[in-house]
C-alpha cells in the first residue's frame, strides 16, 4: 500500500472526508470503525502537543494499541470537553506494552474511561499525566 493509500484510509477511519479537516493536527471527531494500531519494533509517539486530546474511542468501536508513546495531549475544559487528555474511551479500549506520560485533562489525564465501557491494559507504563479529578 503506498503512503498516500495509507494516509487515506486512516483518515476515513477518523470519520473526515475533507482535505483539510484531514491535515488538522489530530482528528476532533474520534474513531468510527475498529483499528488496531502496532508500534512494535519502531519508536513511535503520537503527540497531542500540549494543544488537544491524542485519541477518542467512540461507542460501539474496538481499539488495540500495542507498543505506542501517547504523550502531550491537553484538555482543559468542562463535562466531557475535558476528559481524557491522552485518550477518550467511549467503546472498547486494549492497550499494551505502552506508555501514557505528560496527558494532562480536567478528569483522566492519561485516559478516560466513560462509564460501562471496556478497557484493558497490559505491561504499559503512565507517568507525569495529571488530572484535577477522576
Amino acid at each position: 500500500m503506498t503512503r498516500e493509500a495509507a494516509f487515506s484510509r486512516l483518515c476515513k477511519i477518523f470519520g473526515m472526508t475533507g482535505l483539510d479537516e484531514c491535515l488538522s493536527p489530530l482528528p476532533r471527531s474520534g474513531l468510527v470503525q475498529d483499528l488496531t494500531i502496532t508500534g512494535a519494533g519502531h519508536s513511535v509517539t503520537v503527540s497531542g502537543q500540549n494543544a488537544v486530546r491524542v485519541f477518542s474511542v467512540n461507542s460501539g468501536v474496538t481499539a488495540t494499541l500495542n507498543s505506542l508513546t501517547i504523550a502531550n495531549g491537553k484538555l482543559t475544559g468542562i463535562g466531557p470537553l475535558g476528559y481524557g487528555g491522552g485518550i477518550f474511551n467511549d467503546g472498547s479500549l486494549t492497550v499494551t506494552n505502552s506508555t501514557f506520560t505528560d496527558n494532562k485533562a480536567t478528569n483522566g489525564g492519561g485516559i478516560f474511561l466513560n462509564a460501562g465501557r471496556m478497557l484493558t491494559v497490559t505491561n504499559s507504563t503512565f507517568s507525569n499525566n495529571s488530572a484535577n479529578g477522576g
